[in-house]
């Protein structure tokens, strides 16, 4: 402990009142008196009652002078969780965003700053020109400005989300009963297509030039799907994340 701390903790006690000197031998009197077991009738007990009493009193009027000069904090039932620190841009980066507890952050280069969204997934998009995110039953794109661009009905709630490296287009996954739906839209919230209606929970992949991606079929494997062709090809050899990542970061 500091000596300064010290000194106002000892300063926090020489201005509590001071009990009288009889006050402290009847006290003393009084709980030696219960402690004796040939004595300890009604009349001890009394006695051990308001020595009990007396302490307590003592003991609040302590706390209560340390708790109000800030020495002294405490607190009953569960103790309430700190509140998480402001998110903060990283350096060269163009935006970051993070889910926690089902609650979207977002912090952009251009000024936007969203926090506390309720959500079940999010992504960024490149250079962290909109967000996307699976809010209720719908995928919503947001503007830097916190504006919604738009929003379109997903049938379910949205456990993952891509965006293509040109930012035309969107994957994403939905939850319809036991299953998980794989879908594409246009980056402006138009032509949804279903591309797989049973895969796993893995955020998709996109190819550098946005005409493929990777993602997690039904059986654990692998697949990609070419938007050129339409086809689908098993991909055995690919690795991919289990899942949506909590923190993305776009640089």
């Amino acid at each position: 402990m500091s000596s300064d701390v010290e000194q106002r903790l000892a300063g926090l006690l020489r201005e509590l009142p001071e009990p009288e000197p009889e006050v402290g031998e009847r006290a003393l009197v009084a709980a030696v008196a219960a402690l004796q077991p040939a004595t300890f009738g009604r009349r001890g007990i009394r006695t051990a009652i308001v020595v009990f009493a007396a302490a307590c009193v003592l003991l609040g009027l302590a706390a209560g002078s340390l708790a109000a000069a800030g020495a002294l904090h405490f607190s009953f039932g569960h103790k309430a969780k700190p509140a998480p620190a402001p998110l903060a841009l990283p350096r060269g980066a163009e935006g970051i965003a993070t889910v926690v507890d089902g609650r979207l952050s977002v912090v952009t280069k251009s000024g936007f700053r969203l926090e506390g969204l309720r959500v079940s997934s999010a992504s960024l998009s490149p250079h962290a020109l909109y967000v996307a995110a699976g809010v209720g039953n719908s995928l919503v794109a947001m503007a830097p400005d916190g504006r919604r661009a738009w929003s379109h009905p997903a049938g379910g709630p949205v456990v993952s989300i891509a965006w293509a490296p040109f930012g035309n287009r969107i994957a994403y996954i939905v939850r319809r009963g036991r299953r998980l739906v794989l879908h594409v839209i246009w980056g402006n919230g138009r032509n949804d297509s279903v591309i797989d209606r049973s895969v796993r929970a893995a955020r998709p992949v996109w190819h550098a030039d946005s005409l493929a991606f990777a993602y997690v079929g039904a059986g654990g494997t692998p697949i990609v799907y070419d938007l050129a062709h339409k086809s689908h090809r098993p991909a055995p050899g690919l690795s991919l994340p289990s899942r949506q990542p909590l923190r993305q970061v776009v640089r």
